[in-house]
């Protein structure tokens, strides 16, 4: 068995969809598997046997030299020489953080044209050998057509994942948002009926899919990618909530409410509760929503053993997510891939989200959080969680069970071996 995976980022700890690839397929050999990936960062994990990126550019380009410089990627030598190689993706990442659905209509177009099956991918993947693909989709729909070419070139089963629901989202209200939606869905119809199985990372997502389609659907979810704690991390007084990860699809708006209610204590009742932030991109609206905001503190994007050293030092974790309607309709049958980390951690984790998206879903059902779904409970929960120790390790307890049940990264990815190799 060897599995060619296909996805947006390389196995890294550094983007989500790497992180939960990387724990996918901690179980596998290096030498069973290879990736084939369009980020221009240059994974410094030596994780399978060999990695091809094609990034945007390299198809930007070969629609005019009708040449595409694809190439085989060496995993970088240390933290500092992979995030050095990635300053561009860091940019681009910069760039279209709010991507709307005509740079993703113009980003098909390109790819479309583009001659990215070249010689030299073909060579790769025939020395390779893969017996099947397994395929990271997203928003974009070219992704998806990459899987069926090659898929088609080489009589490959597809193994597709679904981290995001792209299928059954509201489009964003702009000119082109229906038929950017009409696209992906098309897509969608195309690559889900060729494919052998759909995995996703959500009960509810898999039962959704399963209805709409027809197709064996089984539910993986998300492995941390530490080992789950044998202790709790729960301090005597808890001072400071962390958040970490990105303020996309409006959860800065709710990450915002919780500081205005933070600073309101802190008046109150002459405290110094704090949220502090660890985010890559920060645009003028978010500005903005913070400025008037006194207990919010914003830090730089970290990795590696200083975001692993600053993870397990919090004394409290934050998820969040937003309520208006486009919000709830892009993440509702998802479960958010830090989650895996915060129940393994031992550390309280806060959660604050409508009731009918996935993730805070699967914290209720397992009691594994302090969970809030509504403004009104917001001080009341704050205060639980600042003062009241029994209730907060009583959650972190629940919260390293859940853990062990669902985020197992040894046993998500034995499940994930043992159906590729038993379909």
């Amino acid at each position: 068995m060897k599995v060619l995976i296909i996805s947006h980022n390389p196995m890294s700890p550094r983007h989500s969809i790497g992180k939960a690839l990387l724990a996918m397929f901690s179980e596998f050999q290096p030498e069973e598997i290879c990736q084939l990936y369009i980020n221009g960062y240059t994974p410094k994990e030596d994780v399978c046997s060999s990695f091809f990126r094609i990034t945007d550019k390299n198809a930007l380009k070969g629609v005019f030299t009708r040449k595409v410089a694809g190439t085989v990627v060496s995993p970088a030598v240390g933290e500092q020489g992979a995030v050095a190689q990635n300053t561009q993706s860091k940019k681009s990442c910069s760039a279209i953080k709010n991507r709307m659905p005509h740079r993703e209509l113009l980003r098909d177009f390109i790819w479309s044209i583009s001659p990215w099956y070249n010689k030299a991918l073909k060579a790769w993947i025939e020395k390779e050998k893969p017996t099947c693909i397994f395929v990271a989709i997203g928003s974009g729909k070219f992704l998806y057509h990459i899987a069926l070419k090659i898929a088609k070139e080489y009589n490959l089963p597809i193994f597709t994942y679904i981290c995001d629901d792209f299928y059954s989202i509201n489009p964003p209200k702009t000119l082109l948002g229906p038929l950017w939606k009409k696209r992906i869905q098309r897509k969608s119809k195309e690559l889900f009926g060729k494919s052998k199985v759909l995995i996703s990372i959500a009960y509810e997502l898999s039962e959704f899919y399963k209805k709409e389609f027809e197709k064996p659907t089984f539910t993986i979810m998300m492995g941390t990618n530490y080992n789950v704690s044998s202790n709790i991390r729960v301090k005597e007084n808890i001072k400071t909530i962390r958040y970490f990860g990105k303020l996309t699809i409006n959860r800065y708006k709710s990450i915002a409410e919780i500081g205005r209610v933070i600073d309101e204590m802190n008046q109150e009742e002459k405290t110094d509760y704090s949220l502090e932030i660890y985010c890559s991109d920060i645009w003028d609206e978010v500005k903005r929503e913070f400025e008037n905001i006194q207990s919010v503190q914003f830090y730089p994007f970290i990795t590696g053993e200083e975001f692993t050293k600053t993870f397990f030092a919090s004394d409290a974790l934050l998820h969040v997510e937003a309520f208006d309607e486009t919000s709830i309709s892009r993440v509702k049958h998802s479960v958010s891939t830090k989650i895996a980390d915060s129940l393994a951690s031992g550390i309280p984790l806060f959660a604050y989200g409508p009731e009918e998206v996935s993730s805070i879903k699967h914290l209720l059902r397992n009691d594994c959080g302090i969970v809030v779904t509504s403004k009104e409970d917001l001080k009341k929960k704050l205060k639980m969680l600042f003062s009241e120790s029994e209730k907060t390790e009583e959650v972190a307890r629940q919260a390293l069970v859940a853990a062990e049940k669902y985020h197992n990264p040894q046993k998500t990815s034995q499940e994930l071996y043992n159906l590729i190799l038993g379909s």
